[in-house]
């Protein structure tokens, strides 16, 4: 009988000594500090960072933004207005350098001296690409600037990189016919916007 109560004792004792052991080792890992960092990938290496949007925007610096611009044909046989977007500012023939035009504005037609395209949106990087791949013709003659077919209406959103390697959006706000049956081209009431771009 004293060895059947010896056993029963001990038993107890080993089955405390182990629900300790285990609260123990639950405690200890419950204490430790859980990791935060970010889960690697199953090789091990860490993952690859994903593009910001702050980071797309860093490519480009606001210089000004939806300066009022009016783009004004003549009226005059032989006459020529030039456009310059790094200002912007539109002069009569021979007040901007050649090395400095945008466009140049006809009596009979508009001429683009650096290439231009229509942008799908106002963002940097849609007028980047649109200048690239969306162009407009290098001369548009008057039969191509009126009617409903015209190839500039109101809401285009015009991009080129300037002489001076900016990034030039022209929004057209308003399409003023001309009222000059012999010179047709439009004047477009406009803002311009202009983007400094990284190196």
């Amino acid at each position: 009988m004293p060895l059947l109560v010896g056993a029963g004792v001990l038993a107890v004792a080993l089955a405390a000594g182990g629900a300790w052991y285990l609260t123990g080792e639950d405690q200890k890992k419950a204490d430790q500090p859980k990791d935060t960092a970010a889960p690697g990938k199953a090789d091990g290496s860490a993952p690859a960072p994903r593009p910001s949007a702050s980071a797309s925007a860093a490519a480009y610096t606001v210089v000004f933004k939806d300066k009022p611009l009016k783009l004004l044909a003549t009226r005059e046989f032989g006459k020529l207005n030039d456009v310059d977007l790094d200002f912007p500012k539109v002069a009569p023939f021979g007040e901007i350098a050649s090395s400095d035009r945008e466009l140049q504005m006809g009596f009979e037609d508009i001429e683009n001296r650096t290439p231009f395209g229509k942008s799908t949106g106002p963002a940097p990087e849609l007028c980047e690409a649109g200048a690239a791949t969306n162009p407009i013709p290098a001369r548009l003659p008057k039969s191509d600037l009126t009617g409903a077919d015209s190839a500039i209406v109101q809401g285009d959103l015009l991009c080129t990189v300037t002489s001076k390697g900016n990034l030039a959006m022209i929004k057209i706000i308003t399409v003023e016919p001309s009222n000059n049956k012999l010179y047709s081209v439009p004047t477009y009431l406009t803002e311009v916007t202009l983007w400094k771009r990284k190196a």
